[in-house]
């Protein structure tokens, strides 16, 4: 294996573990009441949005470190003004545009 390749695997490994380490350091559970869903399209790809009844901001998305790939059911299985009690990791800040990602939703 030549030097690039090399340097290419110490990265995409590193950027692995920071991700990893980002998801382990900010998980949680959270019961919500939803007041609020919509969709942002950007770039082409479509981001599904619930606001709770704190105001806090989340998406639902695709995550494959998590093996999910049906964002879509879960946003349209949510009803406005329901309970639910949900797993997510990350961090909202305005600065950077980041949202809380929501990884699994039980009623």
């Amino acid at each position: 294996m030549n030097f690039f390749a090399q340097v290419a695997l110490a990265t995409f490994y590193l950027v692995m573990a920071c991700q990893i380490l980002y998801i382990y350091t900010t998980r949680k559970y959270k019961c919500i009441i939803v007041r609020q869903k919509f969709t942002i399209t950007s770039w082409g790809f479509t981001k599904y949005i619930i606001v709770d009844s704190n105001g806090d901001i989340y998406e639902i998305s695709n995550n494959w470190l998590f093996g999910k790939q049906d964002a879509i059911n879960d946003w349209v299985r949510l009803k406005n003004n329901k309970k639910y009690k949900i797993y997510c990791y990350g961090i909202t800040s305005r600065n950077i545009g980041t949202k809380i990602q929501i990884v699994d939703i039980e009623n």
